[in-house]
């Protein structure tokens, strides 16, 4: 989901474009037996995709926490008023800092089991995916990557870490997004 101009600038090859504006339609598209979980910092948002969801019928979960690799109960969170900059990184777009409970992205993965994780994190990602060692079920992977945020080093750290955990790269021209796919064993 992206603005008009930035759909006609990065996306992933037979992306669909949503507007941003039109979460709430796309919403009636999701499953409704599918089990779903969403993360979210910001409280003031995770209150506007819980509203959302139930307005479409959609009962499943969404955590107000960031996720993390650390086993700390919070975490520092930099809200932008342009949510989609908001981040645990320190940025010159974020207009406030608040605390925010956190969990662990390892033992969140333990706990759910899933078979697909998405993932937009601003920068979170290359310290999220390679804390972890044993991916259990999980087969697909699409993250939206923020070199950067992290630097080139750490996006190529990452992948050659889900390459050795079986994770293979779905070849494309979006160096923004990587999906990668594993043979679930």
């Amino acid at each position: 989901m992206r603005g008009r101009s930035e759909y006609a600038d990065k996306h992933i090859s037979g992306a669909q474009h949503i507007q941003l504006g039109y979460l709430p339609d796309r919403l009636a598209d999701l499953p409704k037996d599918a089990t779903i979980v969403a993360y979210e910092a910001d409280p003031e948002t995770a209150a506007r995709c819980r509203a959302n969801l139930a307005l479409n019928g959609h009962a499943f979960a969404v955590e107000n926490a960031a996720v993390t690799s650390s086993s700390e109960a919070t975490a520092t969170f930099h809200v932008s008023d342009a949510f989609v900059a908001s981040s645990l990184h320190e940025s010159a777009a974020a207009t406030r800092t608040i605390t925010v409970p956190a969990v662990n992205f390892c033992r969140e993965l333990a706990r759910l089991r899933p078979e697909v994780l998405v993932m937009d994190v601003e920068g979170a990602e290359t310290d999220l995916l390679t804390s972890v060692d044993d991916f259990g079920p999980l087969h697909t992977i699409c993250v939206e990557l923020h070199p950067r945020v992290v630097g080139k080093p750490a996006i190529r750290r990452m992948m050659a870490h889900l390459e050795s955990r079986g994770f293979r790269r779905q070849p494309s021209n979006d160096d923004a997004v990587a999906v990668l796919y594993r043979d679930p064993s």
